[in-house]
């Protein structure tokens, strides 16, 4: 909060009241210092309370929870110390009773605002660590899928190229072994099964392939080609 907002709030209310107690003690017949020790105390005091709820007030690094709870303190302490010096000024408590309640006043302000901003900073650092974990985790998750769909998409690029690399071989050697209509008999089958057969996805797929590239031999070949499901 600016300067020029927070002074009509909050120090205009504070001064005209400080005036208030000022001329109330030079206004009696006689002026005693020990009466002025509850006021010159107030004065301490609240200047300080009301500084400090400025600062809650117009600061942007606190969150909701602290701001709302620091304001709520402060102003509480302020309307107790208020009260105190009221009841100071008119006589119906001690001196000595006034003085102790307007510093304890002060110092449980201060004690409440430290508790109150170190549990604001244990519940946020708490939400960050889980915020930090949720992002790790769901980074990892994101991860794995890129991987999978990597590896998805890779499978497939090799099943394609198994299929292709079949249907060349079949329709080569559908031309060479003619004479054999076993062999024919099995590519045939071979073909029709090609587009949808899980064994087309398989290393033994290029393995298999591989040997009957490099075989002459029609039994051996005939038993291979019935192996493919």
């Amino acid at each position: 909060m600016r300067l020029n907002r927070s002074l009509p709030i909050l120090w205009i209310p504070l001064i005209a009241l400080w005036t208030f107690l000022g001329s109330i003690h030079l206004n009696r017949s006689s002026l005693i210092l020990d009466d002025l020790v509850p006021t010159i105390s107030y004065f301490l005091v609240s200047f300080l309370l009301v500084l400090q709820l400025q600062f809650v007030i117009g600061g942007r690094t606190e969150g909701a929870f602290v701001k709302f709870g620091s304001i709520n303190i402060i102003s509480l302490c302020l309307l107790i110390s208020t009260i105190t010096i009221l009841l100071s000024i008119t006589g119906n408590i001690p001196v000595d009773l006034a003085v102790i309640l307007l510093i304890s006043s002060l110092l449980i302000n201060t004690i409440l605002a430290e508790l109150l901003s170190y549990t604001n900073q244990k519940v946020t650092g708490e939400i960050s660590r889980k915020r930090k974990a949720w992002a790790e985790k769901t980074e990892v998750f994101v991860n794995q899928q890129k991987q999978a769909s990597f590896n998805s998409s890779r499978e497939r690029r090799k099943s394609i190229e198994s299929r292709e690399a079949w249907r060349v071989y079949l329709n080569q050697a559908s031309i060479e072994y003619t004479n054999n209509h076993e062999i024919i008999d099995e590519i045939s089958r071979v073909k029709d099964i090609i587009a949808y057969s899980s064994y087309f996805r398989s290393m033994k797929s290029m393995d298999d392939l591989s040997i009957l590239k490099s075989t002459d031999d029609e039994n051996k070949m005939i038993f291979l080609l019935k192996g493919i499901k």
